[in-house]
């Protein structure tokens, strides 16, 4: 049994049962150590790279609202060197090219990683895939995803992988949401 905890930080808040909508951005955190582990792509998600045959990375399922362009970013917080990939649903770790929009190393501040102004498509279900650079670079990172006009729903997975139970649902003074759910 897998157990997650998504710290959430909110301003003009719509809650629905695990999705979190905010007009403009949405951002989250999480932590690599310990996930599973693929060799990522790099070049605009067109070649499979020699230095991260074997990072760990962490999934975020999301969907808008309306078509927009949207940016996506991925900031250490303990040192690793941050890779950042989007996917349409499904995305298969062992079918790295497949359904890959889009990559990105060090597009944010330092080794941070940022996919700018991607054109979204309302309706259409994404998938925020976080690793490393290269196979060492683990650990927790903040993440968002912003959009001028559309709103952005997070959700845990997809739906094909896990079955989900929500233990707990905490808002603490208003500012984040908490969610504690396992997954079977």
């Amino acid at each position: 049994m897998k157990h997650l905890i998504i710290k959430i930080q909110l301003t003009l808040v719509t809650m629905f049962l695990l999705s979190v909508a905010n007009a403009d951005t949405v951002n989250y955190s999480a932590d690599t150590t310990g996930e599973p582990t693929w060799n990522r792509t790099f070049g605009g998600c067109a070649n499979l790279s020699g230095t991260g045959t074997a990072v760990s990375f962490h999934t975020q399922v999301f969907s808008i609202s309306s078509n927009d362009s949207c940016t996506l970013t991925a900031d250490e917080t303990q040192g690793q060197d941050m890779y950042l990939h989007l996917y349409t649903e499904p995305f298969d770790p062992n079918n790295q090219f497949l359904n890959c929009v889009n990559d990105n190393d060090d597009g944010g501040i330092a080794t941070n990683s940022e996919i700018t102004s991607e054109p979204l498509v309302s309706g259409q279900t994404y998938v925020m895939v976080t690793s490393g650079f290269g196979n060492a670079d683990v650990g927790t990172f903040d993440a968002s995803i912003s959009c001028p006009t559309a709103t952005v729903s997070l959700t845990c997975c997809s739906s094909a992988e896990y079955s989900i139970t929500v233990d707990l649902v905490c808002v603490v003074a208003n500012t984040y949401v908490y969610y504690f759910w396992h997954l079977s």
